[in-house]
């Protein structure tokens, strides 16, 4: 905020005439700068900027977020947005235009949608990390299953964490997930090749003893 300020002005020396007394129109230019940086104590207040990277439909409504601290909300989607204030700086207010358009003063929000990372099966070895576009990660439970996670290829990084309850979820790309048994029962030397049975039907193989297997 800037003080009140108090101006002397200075008067020539011979009333009634125009001087050209160099040291008057200095002190005379000077006076006018410091009438212009007198605001009043006054400034302006600063303008509401629009909050971007929340999905169409969200529920965020006006919210105080203190500096270093982050506040959640849930999209009709399913997935969880974050809203973080970042520390060392003004709290983030939020608040709405007349049409409903979400807008902040103060510190910039960051903003981060998360999804869950549904199909894995139950006591899954899932740890939180990056996993590379067009990469897998493989992990396993405690009946032996082993559960493949792909990051699609051609698009980002997907970046996966774990809520307070354990839950998995991921941010930028959105992982597939694969669920693989182990076959069972097939005998040494079996001839079973990789492809797709489809429901209700069976198929064949042999082994080198000659032996059937359905």
């Amino acid at each position: 905020m800037r003080k009140p300020c108090t101006i002397i002005p200075v008067r020539p020396g011979r009333s009634g005439a125009k001087s050209k007394d160099p040291l008057l129109v200095i002190a005379t230019v000077l006076m006018v700068a410091a009438l212009a940086g007198c605001g009043g104590g006054k400034t302006a207040a600063p303008l509401p900027m629009p909050i971007t990277g929340l999905l169409d439909g969200s529920t965020l409504q006006p919210v105080t977020i203190p500096t270093g601290q982050s506040h959640s909300l849930q999209n009709p989607d399913g997935t969880r947005t974050v809203l973080t204030c970042p520390p060392d700086g003004p709290d983030c207010v939020i608040s709405r235009t007349e049409d409903g358009t979400p807008q902040y003063t103060g510190g910039a929000p960051t903003v981060a949608t998360y999804t869950p990372i549904t199909g894995l099966p139950s006591g899954h070895t899932l740890m939180a990390g990056t996993l590379p576009a067009g990469e897998t990660r493989t992990v396993h439970d405690a009946n032996g299953m082993r559960t493949v996670i792909t990051c699609p290829a051609g698009g980002e990084a997907c970046v996966v964490s774990l809520t307070e309850d354990g839950a998995p979820q991921s941010t930028g790309g959105t992982p597939t997930v694969a669920t693989y048994t182990a076959i069972t029962g097939l005998p040494g030397g079996h001839t079973l090749m990789a492809g797709t049975i489809p429901a209700g039907e069976t198929r064949t193989v042999h082994d080198a003893n000659g032996m059937r297997t359905v």
